[in-house]
């Protein structure tokens, strides 16, 4: 499985298509601002309907990422910020809960998902 993210693509199209691969994931989008991972100075973004190159003007347009299971979430992190200079969060269903996934940043994309809808299964909330 992988996702081809480009620049002309919505947000809401690549949350969408991550949402079907990784149902037990969230992706969020924000400007980033003030020390990483802090959350401190972060922007959510204006519009899920703009484009990633809505919001990196000046920034390569030929730029793309190809998205696997196998990625953990600090890679994927780096590389929405390198190619289209926006931050993500990556949030794992537990339960009925959506948690940040701050403190497991090194798991891949498959282990974040596997671990979600075992925290789901167990909570009762499949």
């Amino acid at each position: 499985m992988s996702i081809v993210i480009r620049d002309r693509r919505k947000l809401r199209d690549i949350q969408e298509e991550f949402n079907t691969e990784f149902p037990y994931l969230l992706l969020e989008f924000f400007t980033p601002g003030g020390k990483a991972g802090t959350g401190q100075g972060e922007i959510p973004v204006r519009s899920a309907d703009l484009t990633l190159a809505d919001y990196h003007k000046g920034v390569d347009s030929s730029a793309q990422l190809l998205l696997t299971g196998e990625m953990t979430v600090a890679e994927l992190d780096t590389q929405f910020r390198t190619l289209f200079g926006l931050g993500i969060h990556i949030l794992r269903k537990s339960g009925k809960a959506w948690l940040k996934t701050t403190f497991t940043e090194g798991w891949s994309l498959n282990q974040q998902n596997k671990q979600g809808e075992v925290l789901s299964k167990l909570k009762g909330d499949a």
